[in-house]
Formats: C-alpha cells, structure tokens, sequence
C-alpha cells in the first residue's frame, strides 16, 4: 500500500467489524487483539473462523496445507530469495560501517531533573551523523515506521 492510499482503508478493515457489540474497525480496538478466548467463548471463535476464511485460504492451500504449485511458483529462485540475496544476507557485500564517537551524543545531565532529553531525538542526531560518516559507502539504511518520521527521528532525516 502506498503512502497516499492509507486514508482509504480504515484500520482493521479485514477484521470483524464488530465484536461484543462494541465495533472493532476503524476504532481503537482494531490495534488490539480483537478476538480473545476463542477456546471457551463460541462466538469469538465463530467470528475468527469467518475472518480466516474471508482471506480464501482453499484458493492458497491445498487438502495437506502446503501452499498450492500455482502460489508456490511467485516465491523467488536462486539469490532473488531474502536469505541468499548478496544485498540482504549480510555477508558477500558486508562493509565495515564507520560509526561516530558515541560520546558526542551524550547528554549531559548535570543533576536529576535538570534536562529535558528524548531518547530518540538524541537518537536520531547519532544516526544522521552515521549516515554522513557512511555516504561514499551507502552502507547504512534508516528503516522505521512512518509515524517515527515526522517526531522524534527527524534529526537523521536533516
């Protein structure tokens, strides 16, 4: 999904929408776990089976619960796999990764209650200058989720 489609689904669309009475998505209650004890509670577990099966899983599997030749066929070959991809296995074109001084991050706290830090702030200026310190290499990616971007770790971004 990108970016700009985000706002079209609401969250835990694919999830039931209501459970207990109480709705599920689009609300708070879909970053939780929405169906709880299904072993002794038989409408959760109803609800859950109806959620599992909307995704078709007769299409995917077959009667042993191996996935289906057809599906099987999209997974990658050879170094297009994750593990033996030379980019992604952490081995064939591993660079040494020149770090900073961590100490230049350091905040100083004179006495308790004395400084207003965030560890993630503080954080992101100790990535940013990883990120400089690696440019001629492009060795050293930031990955995070996109909530993190415009807060607390902007200052890798600068």
């Amino acid at each position: 999904m990108l970016a700009d489609d985000r706002a079209a689904y609401a969250k835990g669309w694919t999830g039931p929408k209501v459970v207990d009475g109480k709705p599920s998505e689009g609300s708070w209650r879909s970053h939780q776990v929405p169906l709880t004890d299904t072993k002794r509670n038989p409408q959760h577990l109803q609800q859950l089976e109806q959620w599992l099966q909307s995704y078709r899983p007769g299409e995917l599997f077959d009667e042993h619960g191996a996935p289906r030749a057809e599906i099987a066929a999209f997974a990658p070959q050879g170094t297009r796999r994750m593990g033996s991809n030379p980019h992604g296995n952490g081995g064939l074109l591993l660079k040494d990764l020149r770090l900073p001084d961590y100490r230049d991050s350091a905040v100083d706290v004179p006495q308790p209650g004395a400084v207003t830090a965030e560890a993630t702030r503080v954080m992101g200026g100790f990535l940013r200058e990883v990120m400089r310190h690696n440019l001629d290499t492009r060795n050293f990616r930031v990955v995070g989720r996109t909530r993190l971007l415009p807060t607390a770790w902007t200052r890798c971004l600068r």
